[in-house]
């Protein structure tokens, strides 16, 4: 027979130091909670909040690994701001009912456990939402778009007018993001999809979903490159130069370099390409381009190869680039749609050129290579991006 204190009289002290017993103290759900990490970050709606750590059986096993390891986790004060508890499962490997049943659970975790009426409500506005693209463009469109949301809100508060910061409104749909996940999920030819093909017995269940391709196993990768390179090597290759190393990316700077290695390669190889194929000269046109090359009108043009004359293989050069565009039929397409003036730098980009961003500059002096900065307007609107984001 169940007991219950009708009565509601005192049996005793009802503060003991720090511990206080009241009889109206009834807990409002019946969940065993989550580990320390997570309920930090819930209770402040901060850092990563995964989906998954919603799911009922998970979040048991967790707690009981927690209590396992406890003291571990309480004396290591370095791994605080880390997680380092029981691994939880990727979102991007849920199935649809578990993206379903994990979003339920994170309603009434929100609504019930820690009181967030509010975001409760948002959320479910944003799971409508994602329903929504769900129908429209398939799953794996809609899972994205709900984890890059709610990842965004959770790492991201947003500045107010009155310098108080409040939690993004997941509410309000974001074409910009759903457009970009669309995207993404045409280019891994993900768009047919019902269910998550990266969910455990899925289609693509052994497939990275980050990049929709297979796993590569990186160690047997680079077992295999190593057995290549031991097996075909050969003794009568030179021993290593002992010189200084070059650095990163300068190429052989041993000491047989030889700085024009490449231009008798080239010639060498032009050379038995003449000999071999004699109807193939310098003399034929090159590849039609995008854009007209013209070459001026005193240019010598190259007669057929001759490997005897050691100037035959001078390059080239264009020396004018002229687009290809109808300009005339752009500008009465543009007006016509009155669009004009508004896009009238086009036809000026077409007439004399497009802005690529790079800044004026010069080799200087003793300046064997210069690579300008060529996002320069992307750094002049890069306060912009951010606040976007």
């Amino acid at each position: 027979m169940y007991h219950e204190d009708k009565e509601n009289h005192s049996d005793g002290e009802s503060v003991v130091g720090d511990i206080q017993f009241n009889t109206k103290a009834v807990p409002r759900h019946d969940e065993m909670g989550f580990t320390p990490y997570f309920d930090k970050n819930i209770r402040e709606l901060k850092g990563p909040i995964p989906l998954t750590i919603f799911n009922e059986a998970w979040k048991n096993r967790a707690i009981l690994y927690y209590a396992e390891k406890r003291s571990k986790f309480e004396d290591s004060s370095s791994d605080r701001n880390r997680y380092t508890g029981y691994p939880y499962p990727s979102e991007w490997t849920q199935s649809f009912s578990d993206w379903t049943s994990n979003h339920q659970n994170f309603y009434l975790t929100l609504k019930v456990e820690y009181n967030f009426k509010r975001m409760a409500n948002w959320l479910l506005a944003h799971k409508a939402n994602a329903d929504a693209i769900l129908a429209e463009d398939g799953f794996m469109v809609a899972l994205c778009y709900d984890i890059q949301v709610r990842t965004n809100a959770f790492a991201h508060c947003v500045a107010l007018a009155d310098g108080s910061q409040s939690v993004a409104n997941i509410l309000v749909f974001r074409s910009k993001i759903a457009h970009s996940c669309y995207a993404t999920a045409r280019k891994f030819d993900e768009l047919d999809f019902t269910d998550n093909p990266y969910a455990e017995n899925g289609t693509r269940a052994h497939w990275d979903p980050t990049t929709g391709a297979p796993k590569t196993e990186k160690k047997q990768a680079v077992a295999k490159a190593s057995n290549v390179a031991s097996t075909s090597g050969s003794a009568s290759l030179p021993a290593k130069p002992t010189g200084s190393r070059a650095p990163k990316g300068s190429g052989y700077k041993g000491n047989n370099f030889d700085p024009n290695h490449a231009a008798k390669q080239s010639a060498q190889g032009m050379t038995k390409i003449a000999h071999e194929h004699p109807e193939q000269t310098l003399s034929e046109p090159p590849r039609q381009l995008l854009c007209a090359q013209e070459a001026s009108k005193n240019e010598t043009v190259a007669g057929p190869f001759n490997p005897n004359q050691h100037n035959a293989l001078l390059p080239r050069w264009p020396t004018k680039v002229s687009c290809e565009m109808n300009i005339g039929a752009w500008e009465a397409a543009l007006l016509e749609a009155d669009l004009l003036p508004e896009f009238a730098d086009v036809l000026d980009g077409f007439r004399n050129g497009f802005h690529q961003g790079i800044p004026k500059h010069s080799l200087g002096p003793n300046r064997a290579f210069f690579t300008p900065d060529n996002h320069a307007l992307a750094w002049q609107v890069k306060d912009t991006i951010e606040e976007k984001l």
